[in-house]
This record gives structure tokens, C-alpha cells and sequence, in this order.
């Protein structure tokens, strides 16, 4: 299983970024522990949807509806911390 985990980018994910970068590094890590591949999302490189089974949205804010139409487009399941889609 493949999971893109996709956060906005507001959330630093280098260096020292605080309590939401840990906690985003958390998840990573907790679900690599079920043996499971777990890539952040960079707007810089090239992606294909297709390749994923699941699409976290970590903390999802309004500008992210095209991200989230594309990864349903692909029917991939996308989650945030309490629903599935």
C-alpha cells in the first residue's frame, strides 16, 4: 500500500518547524511501521496519482479542493484525521 501525505504549505517540513511538523512525522512514521510506503507530497516533483492507494490530507484548508477533486479523479481514498472519502 502506498499513502501520499499531502500537507499545505504552511507546514514546514524542514528543520526544527515545531509541534505540527512533528506530529505530521509521527503519522509518517506510524504508518511505515505497518509496513506501509509513505511519501510526502512536493508540489516540485512530478506525480502520478495512479500510483497511490490512499491520499492523507493533513490538516486540509480550502485551497486544497483541486488537490483533493485530482486525487479522487484517480480514485484514490482520501482521508484527514476523521473522515474517509
Amino acid at each position: 500500500m502506498r499513502i501520499l501525505l499531502h500537507a499545505p504549505d504552511l507546514i514546514s517540513r524542514d528543520g526544527d518547524a515545531g509541534g505540527v511538523r512533528k506530529e505530521l512525522l509521527l503519522r509518517k512514521a506510524a504508518a511505515e511501521s505497518a509496513a506501509t510506503e509513505v511519501v510526502l507530497f512536493d508540489r516540485w516533483q512530478p506525480l502520478e496519482m495512479d500510483d497511490f492507494d490512499i491520499v492523507h490530507t493533513f490538516m486540509p484548508i480550502a485551497g486544497m479542493r483541486p488537490f483533493a477533486e485530482w486525487a479522487m479523479s484517480a480514485r484514490c481514498r482520501l482521508v484527514d484525521r476523521k473522515s474517509v472519502v
